[in-house]
């Protein structure tokens, strides 16, 4: 299980994603990006870290979302990622989307777009994570990425 955690921070660092640990606690969801506008925050129910990162590569986009928690608590973590484009309106709007659901401890979900547009992009991940007795949905917003 160290092992787990040690290969799961570094691989996030290594793909440039900040993870934040936190001290678990019932009950509670949370929905914004890092502190920082960077990609990583949050945690409950069992969730020491979750991440969500977008790297640029020519027109492509490639998405990663990861999350952490307590083997002796999580039983599930579904995962939604949604590649967003701001719009002229100044708006979010879902170019691409995928759905994949880890019947483990942690996840770590990699997806990506090609032949994208010019503009400004992002990856909104939401994380359900299931305990024996409880759920929680957490969202994590990229770092934003311009093409």
């Amino acid at each position: 299980m160290k092992h787990i955690r040690i290969s799961v921070l570094l691989a996030s660092v290594l793909a440039g994603i900040t993870m934040i640990g936190y001290t678990p606690k019932m009950n509670a969801s949370a929905a914004f990006p890092g502190a920082d506008g960077s990609g990583a925050d949050v945690a409950s129910i069992g969730t020491y870290s979750a991440s969500s990162s977008l790297m640029a590569n020519g027109t492509s986009l490639s998405c990663v979302s990861t999350a952490h928690g307590s083997a002796a608590l999580v039983r599930r973590i579904e995962v939604t990622q949604e590649l967003q484009r701001l719009n002229t309106s100044g708006n979010w709007s879902v170019v691409a989307s995928w759905h994949q659901v880890f019947y483990q401890f942690y996840c770590a979900m990699s997806n990506s777009k090609s032949a994208l547009g010019s503009g400004t992009y992002r990856l909104k991940s939401t994380f359900t994570v299931y305990t024996d007795g409880e759920s929680e949905t957490l969202t994590v917003y990229s770092n934003i990425r311009s093409l």
